[in-house]
């Protein structure tokens, strides 16, 4: 379960508020190192937050240029 204090998107909100947009979160999945968690191939309108870790955004013409580190608490998506 995500908790309630752990991200800055939701700083700021009252506990009530956070509660109601933390329930309708789909389950939080876990991904190996090296897993692929999102991709131009794999499109969608979503938000991911890193709630232990670590992810690196890399360039998909280039697997070799890192463009974005996201850390713990942090936030990626489209």
């Amino acid at each position: 379960m995500i908790k309630k204090d752990e991200f800055f998107l939701l700083k700021g909100l009252k506990d009530s508020e956070k509660e109601e947009l933390l329930s309708l979160f789909p389950k939080p999945q876990e991904f190996k190192k090296g897993d692929i968690i999102y991709s131009a191939d794999k499109f969608s309108n979503a938000i991911g937050f890193i709630k232990s870790g670590r992810a690196e955004a890399i360039g998909s013409g280039d697997k070799s240029l890192l463009m974005k580190t996201f850390d713990e608490g942090t936030s990626f998506g489209a």
